[in-house]
């Protein structure tokens, strides 16, 4: 700087004029770098932290679920005999009161059919008591990303899913979860324990819809070869789900993190 006093450099306009313009090609750049190149530093998640996502947004949306109503057609079939019987029920969710079921409709078989799919809608009453046990997520799943698959329109993650303990109740098999949202899109295997000596391990498929925000049942088909009697189909199908609008429920942090976090 002594030498440019020396000889009488001052600054002027032009240099004023260039600095702005290479900071602004600089920030141009920059946006452009950041535009181009976003994510490709990013980890892949693995198949426990999409478990441990899926968990944390169900627990959201659960706690955010209004009460709903929901039409099940229950449809039993015994194929070497020829026989079924359908049953059409109202189910009930009430937030802090759980599940029931009124029955609207039968027709088919009676006697020991009926009183089987009625035993079917009971323990589907049961099983919102006991949630935890049945959740899928890192507490009761170890599970492998097999890849990425479009199910039902939707981009999925694909998971190979293994239970951590045996369970009538937790399935041995494959599951899609959605990439976007987070929510359980379809989900089929065999259970890890035999639910009675004369029906084994079924094999099990179960599909999801989102339903104003909220992934819930849309069928469910288990597939039973059963000793004496043969194949046995059970099919659950949902139609005309009903929200109803109760207390406002305020969106949990929870929920907001992990949306945040998609």
């Amino acid at each position: 700087m002594d030498s440019m006093k020396s000889v009488g450099w001052q600054p002027t306009c032009s240099h004023f004029r260039v600095m702005p313009r290479c900071l602004l090609q600089f920030a141009l750049l920059t946006i452009l770098s950041t535009a181009l190149f976003a994510g490709q530093d990013s980890v892949p998640l693995t198949a426990e932290a999409v478990l441990t996502k899926l968990a944390a947004m169900e627990s959201a949306r659960n706690k955010r679920l209004p009460s709903y109503k929901v039409i099940r057609e229950y449809h039993l079939e015994l194929e070497s005999r020829g026989k079924s019987v359908i049953s059409t029920a109202e189910i009930e969710y009430r937030q802090h009161n759980g599940k029931t079921y009124r029955i609207l409709n039968e027709e088919g078989a009676d006697g020991l059919f009926r009183r089987a799919l009625h035993k079917v809608m009971q323990a589907e009453v049961k099983a919102v008591q006991s949630e935890s046990e049945v959740e899928v997520g890192p507490k009761n799943y170890s599970a492998t990303i097999l890849g990425k698959e479009i199910k039902d329109g939707r981009e999925c993650y694909l998971l190979s899913i293994v239970p951590k303990r045996n369970s009538k109740f937790l399935l041995k098999g494959k599951a899609w979860i959605d990439i976007g949202e987070f929510g359980l899109v379809r989900m089929e295997g065999y259970p890890t324990e035999s639910l009675s000596f004369w029906v084994g391990k079924p094999y099990i498929v179960q599909t999801f819809e989102n339903v104003g925000g909220h992934f819930l049942m849309r069928s469910n088909k288990s597939l039973v070869e059963a000793k004496i009697v043969g194949h046995l189909e059970l099919t659950i199908s949902s139609k005309n789900y009903t929200l109803k609008p109760g207390e406002p429920v305020q969106r949990t942090a929870e929920l907001s993190k992990f949306e945040k976090s998609k």
